[in-house]
């Protein structure tokens, strides 16, 4: 598989979630998948995190 550079915008962040668990689902590999909020670098895996605290 060719590596893929993915820019994107979304405005809610269920949305952005979503996407953003189906390319980690796709691929195998959450490594070099994060978000930028606010102007900081999240990755993906404090995003699950994140997700599942507000979640329990």
């Amino acid at each position: 598989m060719l590596p893929v550079i993915s820019l994107m915008i979304e405005l809610d962040e269920k949305y952005a979630s979503v996407i953003l668990r189906r390319c980690v689902e796709d691929t195998g590999n959450s490594e070099g998948v994060y978000v930028i909020r606010n102007g900081q670098q999240i990755p993906y895996s404090d995003l699950v995190k994140e997700v599942e605290t507000k979640e329990g």
